[in-house]
C-alpha cells in the first residue's frame, strides 16, 4: 500500500473517532470507583466524550463552569453532596439556554422514590445495577431531546430576529409616510381638495394603526423573552388615561364617540414603567372605540382600594360571548367570527402579561347594558 494510503488509513480512525466523540458531551458522576470506570469506557465506546466526578462538590463544580456538559448521570449517594441535591440546585439556577438532562443512578426502585427523584429534576431513572443496553436507550434519548431544544433554541431566536427586524423595518418608512401626509394635511405642498385631504386623515389613521401594530408585535416580542427591562416611576393612571384618550381623538371623533375618563377622588398612583402602561390603556381604550357603535359612548373609571387600584374600560359595544371569554388573553386568539377587523389577537394578550408583570390582573366582564367592561387591577402607593 502506497504511504500516503497508510497514512490516511491510520488518520481517518482517528478523525472519525473525534467527530464521534465531539457530537455530546456527558458527565458521570459516581462515588464508586468500579461503576464509575465502567461507566466511563462503556459511554467512550459509544462516542461521548466522558467527564468523571467522584463525589458531589466535584460534579457540582464541573455543572456550575463554563461550557459543562448537557448530559449528566449522576449517583444518588455520593459523599458530601448527593445527586438528589446536586439536582435540585442545578434546576434552580439554570434558564432554557442551559438545560440539561440529568439522569439519577440508584441502588433504590420503589416508586415512591423514582417519584421524589423526578420531583427533586431529574429527567430519567436508571436502578442499579443497570443494564448496559436500557442505560445506551435511555442517554440516546436523552441525547434527542437535548438535539431538539437546541434547534429548538436556534429556530426561536431566529423568529425574535425577525420580528426585531420587520418591526423595525415596518416601522421607518410608516413613520416617514405619516410625516408626508401630515405636511400636504397642513398645505406645505400647496391646497388641496376637500375630499382629499379627507382620505388624507382617513390614511393617516390607517398608518397610525400599523405603527401601533408594530409597536405592540414588538413590546410581546421583548415580553415573551424576558428582554423588557420595566423601570418603577410613580405612576398617575388617570392621567395616563387622559393621555391616551387625547392620543385617540381623532379615531374616536370619527366615530362621534364619547370618551369620559372620570377624576377619582384622589389620585390613582402606582409605581411602574410608564411605556408599557401607556400601551395597556392605548389598546384597551382603541379596542373598545373599535367596537362600539357610531355615536356610542366610552366610560374610563377607577376606585380605590386600600392597597390596590382598580380601573375599568367600559364601551357600549355588543360585548363578548361567554363561549369566546375563555381565549380572551391569548396569542393570536382574535374573536374574527364575531368582530371584523379584531385585530392580531396580540394587542390583549399583551394587555395582560403588562398587567401581570406589573404585580397586577385583567380580566374581562359583559354587562348587558354597558357592553364589555375590562377591569384592570394594580398595586397602589400611598399618596
Amino acid at each position: 500500500m502506497p504511504q500516503n494510503f497508510t497514512r490516511l488509513a491510520i488518520i481517518l480512525p482517528i478523525i472519525s473517532a473525534e467527530a464521534k466523540s465531539s457530537s455530546m458531551k456527558i458527565l458521570i458522576a459516581d462515588d464508586d470507583p468500579h461503576s464509575l470506570r465502567l461507566l466511563r469506557l462503556l459511554l467512550l465506546k459509544e462516542g461521548y466524550e466522558v467527564l468523571t466526578a467522584s463525589n458531589g462538590t466535584e460534579a457540582l463544580a464541573i455543572l456550575e463552569s463554563k461550557d459543562s456538559p448537557r448530559l449528566v448521570v449522576l449517583d444518588w449517594m455520593m459523599p458530601d453532596i448527593d445527586g438528589l441535591s446536586i439536582c435540585k440546585r442545578i434546576r434552580e439556577a439554570e434558564n432554557e439556554e442551559e438545560y440539561r438532562y440529568i439522569v439519577l443512578l440508584t441502588a433504590r426502585s420503589d416508586m415512591d422514590d423514582l417519584v421524589t427523584g423526578m420531583n427533586a429534576g431529574a429527567d430519567d431513572y436508571i436502578v442499579k445495577p443497570f443494564n448496559e443496553s436500557e442505560l445506551k436507550v435511555r442517554l440516546r434519548a436523552g441525547k434527542r431531546i437535548l438535539d431538539l431544544h437546541k434547534q429548538l433554541l436556534e429556530r426561536t431566536q431566529t423568529v425574535q430576529d425577525f420580528v426585531y427586524a420587520f418591526s423595525h423595518d415596518m416601522r421607518t418608512p410608516l413613520i416617514a409616510i405619516n410625516m408626508t401626509m401630515s405636511q400636504a394635511i397642513e398645505g406645505i405642498f400647496g391646497d388641496l381638495p376637500g375630499d382629499y385631504i379627507n382620505i388624507l386623515r382617513k390614511s393617516k389613521r390607517s398608518i397610525q394603526e400599523l405603527m401601533n401594530m408594530a409597536d405592540t408585535l414588538l413590546m410581546v416580542a421583548r415580553y415573551e423573552y424576558n428582554e423588557k427591562a420595566l423601570e418603577n416611576n410613580s405612576i398617575d393612571l388617570n392621567q395616563t388615561a387622559r393621555a391616551c384618550a387625547e392620543e385617540l381623538e381623532p379615531i374616536s371623533t370619527s366615530k362621534g364617540i364619547k370618551v369620559q375618563v372620570q377624576m377619582p377622588e384622589s389620585r390613582p398612583v402606582i409605581g411602574g414603567d410608564s411605556q408599557s402602561l401607556r400601551r395597556l390603556f392605548i389598546n384597551l381604550m382603541d379596542n373598545a372605540i373599535k367596537f362600539s357603535p357610531e355615536g356610542g359612548s366610552i366610560k374610563v373609571c377607577f376606585e380605590l382600594r386600600d392597597s390596590s387600584i382598580i380601573s375599568r374600560v367600559i364601551d357600549s359595544g355588543t360585548g363578548i360571548p361567554f363561549e369566546e371569554q375563555s381565549t380572551l388573553f391569548q396569542r393570536f386568539s382574535s374573536d374574527k367570527k364575531r368582530r371584523k377587523g379584531s385585530g392580531t389577537g396580540l394587542g390583549l394578550y399583551l394587555c395582560k402579561r403588562i398587567a401581570e408583570d406589573h404585580g397586577g390582573s385583567l380580566h374581562y366582564e359583559l354587562s348587558p347594558k354597558t357592553g364589555s367592561c375590562f377591569v384592570l387591577e394594580l398595586p397602589r402607593i400611598s399618596n
